[in-house]
């Protein structure tokens, strides 16, 4: 009797047909409706305007310079001073700042300061700025988002 029962325990279970016609079946359900339905619809919301904002300002691949840019500048610079040391003395080479549109009004400023601290040494350090203009008077620091510093 304990060799019956020792064989038994040894002999692999066997998987029913049935089970590994569920499985093929569900993957080929999951196939269909990721190919006919899912796909297609993710497509049709893709290539419609629901994405789309429509603006006068339409992103560059090359710097470009105009009173809206020199106001980014401007503002931007704002920005470096309020993360750089108060007691250290600052000059904005304007030369330097060139700034990209993104569209929409966002901007993207490349720019260098001269950073001279208590003790006298002088440093240039390059920064990038990224700003959005909102809307209102583009003088008036609050009608621009700033979006992210990076000073290196």
């Amino acid at each position: 009797m304990k060799e019956t029962q020792s064989k038994k325990e040894t002999q692999p279970k066997k998987r029913k047909p049935a089970s590994i016609l569920f499985v093929l079946a569900y993957g080929a359900a999951l196939y269909a409706f990721t190919f006919f339905i899912l796909t297609p619809w993710v497509k049709k919301i893709a290539a419609s305007d629901l994405f789309l904002k429509d603006t006068d300002d339409i992103a560059q691949a090359y710097p470009i310079s105009n009173p809206l840019t020199d106001m980014a500048i401007l503002h931007c610079n704002v920005y470096v001073r309020d993360e750089i040391d108060e007691t250290d003395s600052l000059t904005f080479v304007k030369d330097d700042s060139k700034v990209w549109t993104l569209g929409d009004y966002r901007y993207i400023v490349k720019s260098s300061v001269d950073v001279v601290d208590q003790a006298g040494a002088s440093s240039i350090k390059q920064f990038a700025c990224q700003i959005k203009y909102e809307d209102g008077d583009e003088t008036n620091i609050d009608n621009w988002d700033f979006l992210g510093l990076n000073i290196y």
